[in-house]
């Protein structure tokens, strides 16, 4: 299960050793499964390399093959998509229903006749992001922070009309993380365990991991500079509750280890959303990405999902999304902003989990595609296998 030399120096060749010399992350780990079996996984660097001021540790904590990570929006689909699949099959959820069915909060605006698959899609006309941690009551408990962002989406909708119809959009998934709770009546980090997670046998992934797994947790960002930039350059069509140097966690650097990197998600919403907030290890991520190959099934045999249902999420492009820098054609997936892919290529049988930190050091971040596409070239080259007669598997 080693990695090649086309892999490994492919990695190494965006490894971060410190905060001045360039490297897109400070650490990676690759899992690889291909017809059902794990041919790769594989750690390269390191899983905490710096202190709250950018220097270099004594001794930076080295990442393993088995280090969770951050998904940061690959909970997207490894949460909150497959979490509307099961709806669909155990409740019978029409993703053709208005959103007005199930918030009631957004009826009477534009907004609450917009159907759930074009929240899945990103075609609500919805804006891509809102700072809602300057926006709702901190001092709530977080169950009712996550329902003062849903009027808070609402107000906005009924103060503006709807925008571009293809727009990417944290808020697509803050509204269908709270569709999961109400229709399933249990809290969305409650619903994957119980219902997805645990009958995998997946102990490893989850909301708000527990103080056990902290050394096991590679860091992401210090302080989050990325951020406060957004909160500074925008102009917000609701009125701020305060200011983001109003906001300790926002104006004060510490390495985050264990807790969302999203703002959004670890200081408004409680740690738990449908856009943000679950961590894993690489093998729990292919894991969860062969039971999506294998169309609902685990292992080819206990059934979690019906294999419609899967076919039309997939086929349609229902959360999951498609990845123009893929170098394969037909392949299917999701990234994350902390620097984490989940890949799914159904013609040649193959899960990809590519997790690194790229969060965890100086702005400006490598953008994901800029080593994704290299490292995921280096994978197939190594492991997909044609006969001299076929045609590339690799598409250039």
């Amino acid at each position: 299960m080693a990695a090649g030399a086309s892999i490994d120096e492919t990695v190494r060749r965006y490894l971060r050793r410190d905060a001045g010399s360039g490297g897109a992350f400070a650490g990676a780990v690759i899992a690889v499964a291909k017809e059902g079996r794990v041919v790769l996984h594989e750690a390269w660097g390191a899983a905490e390399l710096f202190d709250e001021d950018l220097r270099v540790l004594d001794e930076p904590r080295r990442m393993r093959p088995d280090t969770i990570f951050d998904l940061a929006s690959v909970t997207k689909v490894a949460a909150t998509t497959l979490a509307l699949a099961a709806l669909v099959d155990d409740a019978g959820l029409s993703l053709e229903d208005a959103l007005q069915r199930f918030l009631p909060e957004t009826a009477g605006t534009w907004l609450g006749q917009v159907e759930l698959e074009r929240l899945l899609t990103h075609r609500s006309g919805l804006p891509d992001w809102l700072p809602f941690y300057l926006l709702v009551d901190l001092d709530r408990p977080p169950e009712a922070r996550r329902r003062e962002a849903v009027r808070l989406i609402a107000r906005l909708a009924a103060a503006t009309d709807p925008g571009p119809p293809d727009v990417y959009s944290d808020l697509n998934f803050i509204l269908l993380g709270q569709v999961v709770e109400r229709v399933a009546g249990e809290a969305l980090d409650a619903f994957v365990a119980r219902r997805l997670y645990r009958p995998l046998g997946l102990s490893t992934v989850g909301y708000q991991p527990p103080a056990a797994w902290r050394g096991r947790i590679a860091a992401t960002s210090i302080g989050n500079p990325f951020e406060v930039e957004m909160c500074r350059s925008r102009r917000f069509p609701l009125p701020l509750r305060r200011r983001p140097e109003d906001v300790a966690e926002l104006r004060e650097p510490r390495v985050l280890v264990g807790r969302p990197n999203d703002g959004n998600c670890r200081l408004a919403l409680g740690g738990v959303s449908g856009h943000a907030g679950l961590f894993a290890d690489a093998l729990s991520l292919v894991t969860l990405g062969r039971m999506v190959l294998d169309e609902g099934t685990a292992g080819g045999t206990m059934p979690l999902l019906r294999p419609e249902t899967v076919r039309r999420f997939t086929r349609d492009g229902l959360g999951w999304r498609r990845l123009p820098w893929s170098p394969v054609d037909g392949a299917y997936g999701h990234t994350g902003f902390t620097g984490t892919l989940l890949h799914i290529d159904p013609a040649h049988r193959m899960v990809v989990a590519v997790l690194t930190n790229r969060v965890h050091g100086p702005l400006p971040y490598v953008p994901s595609h800029a080593f994704l596409r290299p490292i995921l070239e280096a994978v197939y080259g190594e492991l997909t296998v044609t006969s001299p007669d076929s045609p590339p598997t690799v598409s250039r």
